[in-house]
């Protein structure tokens, strides 16, 4: 064999090597050859919702993040009034809505009664997101039952100013926004 052949022959014995130690790598030690595919080569995606890494969403704008599902998309919208963050996936779909908000928290039932008293609040109670103090309650979509959390970021609105937070999801997704939230994130 000339020395031209040898060395084709010793780079394609190193590219199927690469490859095989990639696809080892990306698929775990508990792998099995019967489990190749090219696929899982060029993807962290599989087909396994198990093995699926969640994704973070990060906004440095206002200084948040939270994990969601690989399989999710999610959507800005700059809205006249603030920004919307929508997020959509076989496993259901939320809404977070933020807007400037010219008080410090925390944010009450009777508040929220107070500025908007046409709006269905069912079972109003405290809750909290790591440290942040919340509303949550059932709310209404029109003919929609939706599951509500709402709050202020920061507390204090001093120097920087603070946020009101509307995360909301129908009431059938409550468990994904639940999920979600417990993942939230702030640097406030």
């Amino acid at each position: 064999m000339n020395s031209l052949k040898k060395i084709n022959i010793l780079i394609l014995i190193l590219a199927v090597g690469a490859t095989a130690a990639v696809w080892f790598w990306r698929s775990g030690p508990e792998a099995g050859f019967s489990e190749f595919s090219l696929a899982s080569l060029f993807s962290s995606r599989t087909d396994d919702p198990e093995s699926v890494s969640p994704l973070r969403y990060v906004n440095q704008d206002l200084g948040f993040s939270f994990e969601y599902p690989a399989d999710m998309q999610i959507l800005e919208l700059d809205e006249v009034a603030g920004k919307i963050i929508l997020g959509e996936g076989p496993q259901g779909a939320f809404q977070i809505f933020v807007m400037p908000f010219d008080e410090g928290g925390p944010l009450t039932a009777e508040r929220i009664k107070k500025d908007l008293p046409n709006l269905t609040m069912e079972n109003p109670s405290p809750s909290k997101i790591n440290e942040i103090e919340a509303v949550s309650f059932i709310g209404s979509g029109g003919d929609i039952k939706t599951a509500e959390l709402w709050f202020v970021s920061p507390k204090d609105p001093y120097p920087h100013g603070n946020y009101l937070y509307q995360v909301t999801s129908a009431l059938k997704d409550a468990e994904l926004l639940e999920e979600i939230m417990q993942t939230w994130e702030s640097k406030n």
